[in-house]
């Protein structure tokens, strides 16, 4: 659970609901991601433009990846190659090279985007931009933005975290 403002994240057991574990990561985390083989967490650092890297085994930060302006979203194809992250600030995705956890490419997507959603197989991203109320539609084959779908003026509830309780749900 990222704990905007304290600069770090839970470990909640959802056995027990309690927290097992607490880590320090960047400034004003927001969204978190679990890797398909749940080795591996990737937290959005919104106050410091920053994604950490945590084993989820050891519960420590074992890289720091400079991304855009104000990271809010974050989403892992299925596959775990690469990692998504919604730049609030800057309009764009980072696409991260999970093996080497290295920005690859840089896909402005639209005004203020939000919450980011993979197609099954790994080769479509879904970027929510608040600001252009639309969904951008990115090729992650080519690292293009495509087509713009309208979708309306989007509320809080745009966002949307699952990926957190799939880490939690797996911790002892």
């Amino acid at each position: 659970m990222a704990n905007f403002g304290s600069d770090n994240v839970s470990v909640v057991d959802t056995g027990t609901f309690t927290v097992s574990a607490t880590i320090t990561v960047g400034t004003d985390p927001t969204g978190i991601a679990v890797t398909p083989d749940g080795a591996s967490a990737y937290v959005a650092n919104s106050g410091d433009n920053t994604v950490s890297v945590i084993n989820t085994a050891t519960s420590t930060v074992t890289a720091t990846i400079a991304v855009g302006t104000n990271p809010l979203g974050v989403a892992i194809t299925p596959d775990g190659s690469k990692v998504l992250v919604s730049n609030r600030g800057a309009g764009t995705l980072s696409v991260i090279a999970a093996s080497t956890n290295t920005v690859t490419a840089t896909v402005p997507v639209g005004a203020i985007p939000y919450g980011v959603a993979i197609s099954p197989g790994g080769t479509t991203a879904y970027v929510a931009c608040a600001g252009a109320g639309s969904v951008s539609v990115v090729n992650l084959t080519t690292n293009t933005a495509g087509r713009r779908s309208r979708s309306g003026p989007c509320r809080s509830a745009c966002r949307s975290r699952p990926a957190a309780a799939r880490w939690s749900s797996r911790t002892p």
